[in-house]
């Protein structure tokens, strides 16, 4: 009877042992899950954070790809009006090239009508002279 009272205590004892661990355990798991619960939060909190910081620059990247590209537009633009104004200052330049050949043309004809002049009222000079002395 004392041995079946003391396996009975031992049983008892053993039963309260596993009944602590089996509680120590689920305390264990619970304290591990709410620990590795924490620390997703943290990694998703973390994540997250880098997400929006990333979204800004993004949004940042794309404002100054518009603003470039509104550059490149602008110079293109630019880069037409120059061509146009050289092409522009060509046609102006073999105007000018054009009007100084006429200017030089023109000077050599003048130059040429002046001793023609030159020429004639020599010659009408002498025509008077000699009708002069004929009607002596």
């Amino acid at each position: 009877l004392e041995e079946r009272s003391a396996r009975s205590a031992e049983a008892a004892d053993a039963g309260k042992a596993l009944k602590a661990a089996e509680a120590a355990r689920r305390m264990a798991h619970q304290e591990a899950f709410e620990e590795a619960q924490a620390e997703a939060k943290r990694q998703i909190e973390d994540l997250a954070a880098e997400a929006e910081l990333q979204q800004r620059r993004a949004e940042a990247a794309t404002a100054e790809l518009e603003l470039l590209r509104a550059n490149v537009e602008a110079n293109e633009e630019l880069l037409e009006e120059v061509d146009a104004l050289r092409a522009e200052k060509q046609r102006m330049e073999t105007c000018l090239e054009e009007m100084r050949q006429e200017t030089m043309e023109a000077k050599a004809k003048a130059s040429a009508l002046a001793i023609a002049h030159e020429e004639s009222e020599g010659a009408l000079d002498e025509l008077s002279r000699r009708m002069q002395r004929q009607a002596l």
